[in-house]
């Protein structure tokens, strides 16, 4: 069995007996759930399902202490199915305890390696620590081990393979949000972030050439002509920047007066004109 992160819970105890309050929002719904449960366990104190249900409620409330007390109390009562230790390594990323969140997760990653929601919340807690290169691999195993292709897989992948400072690293990047196009079809928002990274890298011509695909995608295409202007004028093409922002505005003057005048648009029209008069 773990061992119990004693100092922590000592900690959260003194300041359960001290009366203060450990979180500031009230939210309702788990207050009333949460009262509920005192009660249960004032009238079931041997219980450790009752302490493990009111310490993933406290840990939805925000009051982190209070749950690790109640896990704790949980596993003193003989509670020790996986989900408990999940709960209490999220509970620990949420206090930034990063030692005591991997401790728990190796643990139980011993027993399910391939297990999605373990692998994610280690590659989270290496990502909060700059640890990025981990945690994109890490990502990695998610989406391989996941029954269900999800787009935010792969943007997490993505995004952390881009936190890092070599070339290796954001060919990487890219290659996540590639592998998400194959697998999910031509979603905009894998386009637009991969679109994004190019710019990041200073990689015009691939940033162009993601955005020219953006334009096709849309119906609407105002807004993209305008961002793939500004890719061109960073890449000083002025000339192709201007064809762009006079194509943007001829698309507004296709669109029915009421979108015509939104503020939205009225903006978009502003900085048309800023972009046109700097060039």
């Amino acid at each position: 069995m773990i061992q119990f992160d004693r100092f922590y819970l000592i900690v959260a105890v003194v300041l359960l007996l001290s009366g203060l309050p450990f979180c500031a929002f009230s939210h309702g719904d788990l207050e009333e759930r949460i009262a509920e449960l005192d009660e249960a366990i004032e009238a079931h104190p041997d219980s450790a399902e009752l302490y493990m249900k009111r310490g993933s409620l406290q840990y939805q409330h925000q009051s982190h202490l209070n749950a690790l007390v109640d896990f704790h109390q949980a596993i003193e009562r003989g509670y020790e199915e996986p989900e408990l230790y999940f709960q209490l390594a999220k509970t620990h990323l949420a206090l930034k305890n990063y030692y005591q969140c991997e401790l728990y997760l190796e643990q139980i990653l011993e027993e399910s390696p391939n297990h999605v929601q373990y692998l994610r919340l280690m590659a989270d807690s290496y990502m909060e620590q700059a640890c990025y290169d981990d945690a994109a691999l890490l990502y990695e195993k998610v989406i391989r081990f996941s029954n269900k292709r999800i787009i935010e897989n792969y943007l997490e992948a993505s995004n952390a393979w881009a936190s890092c400072a070599t070339k290796y690293c954001r060919n990487q990047s890219i290659v996540m949000l590639e592998n998400g196009i194959r697998d999910l079809g031509p979603l905009l928002v894998l386009y637009k972030t991969m679109v994004k990274r190019f710019v990041e890298f200073g990689d015009y011509e691939l940033a162009l050439k993601g955005q020219s695909r953006v334009i096709e995608l849309m119906d609407r295409k105002e807004f993209a002509l305008v961002e793939r202007a500004s890719i061109y004028i960073a890449d000083n093409q002025g000339d192709k920047a201007l064809a762009d922002l006079n194509k943007a505005k001829a698309e507004i003057r296709t669109l029915p007066n009421r979108l015509q005048s939104r503020p939205a648009i009225k903006d978009l029209l502003a900085t048309i004109e800023s972009k046109i008069e700097a060039l």
